[in-house]
């Protein structure tokens, strides 16, 4: 392996060097005592090991790419591995690894995250940003190959994430659409433009939006990167659209297994929802928030007393999620479709429009939308999203926190997230029970380099109808 090659190579001249040490010590005599042969090996081991290692809390990274395998153009990390705790135990739900990586929390309250901001503010090197980050060069497989994905990130200030994120799903084949929030400050936004610019198949969608939630921005920025990919590449199957703070759960090569068992057919959340009407009865309008949040000028879309006319096109409206997976014909008709633009324009005044946009195009079936069905989707046969609701949970446990009503995944998750079918997990706070990210990425590293059997019975038996 490369890997060796490159540690003979160092250890051979660590040796020369030590050989030069004894001429040195024989020429002057009175100082070539065993003491100081021994001082000087010990001495040369010592920055020979500091000079191949450098060692952090979590990881042991080589500092000059010894953790990379080389082979051809193509470099993935040969070793993810988390050192602070054993990442099986967490896996098997053992308390005892729960309450050792509780213990580390407390020690370790800041990580040490590679740092995107920092590392593009001044000069930098892509080939050596991709190689050492362990983003790949080639496909892993013709499958991967010949079925590529497309996907958006939608992210605010949380960076680093997006960043870790990115490097989890990235492959050379598929193409990757960025959406940074208007309200990103401009050392993010050069951040980003600049690792966007380290690859041919990322890049930063030109019209940034000011994100509110619970408002139709959300469409509109998903909508934007839907209509660049597509004109982006001409190849890819699905698109599939993330946020910065979740974490993939199967490999690009399980996704393009199930996707294609999928056959063009969309994985949307759709039910009649009881709340369908909260949302959509009467009109909402921007307005300063009634209750405690983050920012004092905080804005919330509020109801007012006008009601609001019927849907266009006869729709009837289902609730859902604001994630899927999409196939190419659907993302075109849903660009560009006179029905869609229709119906965005009326959900303008309507509150969290995003969880009953998709959906609603997917299932009514006399707008033909390609890919479509009528069965009812939701968290509980629909495998896009590991999610947990405070509102919805139903004895689900949370087993880290509930923050604005959706779980933060912990330590108390992991064999779950271990077992589940879903595609990925929302979300995970790069500051609380850091370890189950880290351990999930070990995960997923080694279910990419080491290709296993990949049980699709339960996608057949749970495709949409």
């Amino acid at each position: 392996m490369q890997a060796y090659r490159l540690l003979s190579v160092r250890w051979n001249m660590a040796t020369t060097s030590l050989r030069n040490v004894v001429v040195r010590l024989k020429v002057t005599r009175r100082l070539a005592h065993w003491r100081l042969y021994l001082l000087a090996a010990a001495t040369i081991s010592v920055c020979l090991w500091l000079r191949l290692m450098r060692i952090n809390d979590v990881t042991i990274v080589d500092d000059d790419d010894v953790a990379l395998r080389a082979s051809g153009s193509f470099y993935v990390a040969e070793r993810r591995v988390v050192s602070a705790i054993n990442c099986s135990a967490l896996f098997a739900g053992k308390k005892s690894e729960i309450s050792k990586a509780l213990e580390y929390d407390k020690s370790h309250s800041e990580g040490r995250d590679f740092d995107v901001v920092r590392y593009f503010a001044g000069p930098h090197d892509c080939d050596r940003f991709r190689s050492r980050r362990g983003y790949p060069s080639r496909p892993l497989s013709d499958e991967e190959n010949l079925f590529p994905l497309a996907f958006s990130i939608l992210l605010l200030s949380q960076v680093n994430e997006a960043e870790r994120l990115l490097r989890a799903i990235y492959m050379p084949q598929n193409s990757y659409c960025i959406h940074v929030d208007k309200k990103a400050s401009p050392d993010i936004q050069h951040a980003l433009m600049a690792l966007a610019r380290c690859f041919d198949n990322v890049f930063v969608t030109a019209e940034q939006l000011d994100i509110i939630y619970g408002t139709i921005t959300l469409v509109t920025a998903e909508l934007n990167c839907m209509r660049d990919l597509l004109h982006f590449n001409k190849d890819w199957k699905y698109f599939i659209n993330l946020a910065s703070e979740e974490f993939p759960l199967k490999t690009n090569r399980e996704l393009v297994k199930i996707l294609k068992l999928y056959d063009g057919l969309n994985e949307i959340q759709q039910v009649n929802h009881v709340h369908i009407a909260k949302h959509t009865k009467y009109k909402h309008a921007l307005l300063p928030c009634d209750r405690d949040t983050e920012s004092p000028s905080a804005v919330c879309m509020t109801k007012t007393d006008q009601l609001k006319s019927a849907p266009p096109h006869d729709l009837v409206i289902f609730k859902g999620s604001r994630y899927g997976a999409f196939s190419r014909r659907f993302s075109d008709f849903v660009v560009h479709s006179a029905v869609s633009a229709a119906y965005v324009e009326w959900l303008q005044d309507t509150l969290i429009p995003d969880e009953l946009f998709w959906g609603t195009l997917n299932r009514n079936q006399h707008i033909y939308p390609p890919g479509g069905s009528t069965g009812d989707r939701y968290i509980n046969n629909s495998p896009i999203r590991a999610v947990i609701w405070e509102y919805e949970s139903k004895g689900v446990k949370c087993g880290g926190k509930f923050v604005r009503e959706v779980c933060v995944f912990g330590y108390a998750d992991l064999p779950i997230l271990y077992m589940t079918p879903y595609f990925f997990a929302n979300k995970f706070y790069k500051n609380f029970q850091r370890l189950a990210l880290d351990c999930l990425e070990e995960l997923h590293v080694n279910r990419t380099l080491h290709l296993e059997p990949i049980d699709t019975e339960y996608y057949l038996r749970n495709l949409p109808k």
